[in-house]
């Protein structure tokens, strides 16, 4: 398992968070809403992403883990 940044984009901000999976494409494939980062944005200090890390970090498989956040997009999706 490896730790991913990731971002919910929704238009005027985003949300952070590190997801926790095998691979981006898995993140890809249960999260299309999710945005994988390859690299920490240039804007982003190590505390900031260590404080992303310490409030929103997730297992890809294991929903117990998934913040607040992930499940209202969990629960948007499944209205459509």
């Amino acid at each position: 398992m490896s730790d991913f940044l990731v971002v919910y984009d929704y238009g005027t901000g985003g949300i952070w968070g590190i997801a926790r999976a095998k691979s981006s494409a898995v993140i890809n494939r249960e999260f299309p809403e999710l945005r994988v980062m390859e690299a920490r944005p240039d804007w982003m200090s190590a505390e900031e992403q260590a404080r992303i890390r310490s409030d929103g970090i997730f297992d890809v498989d294991d929903p117990s883990t998934y913040p607040a956040w992930l499940c209202a997009i969990i629960e948007d999706r499944q209205k459509s």
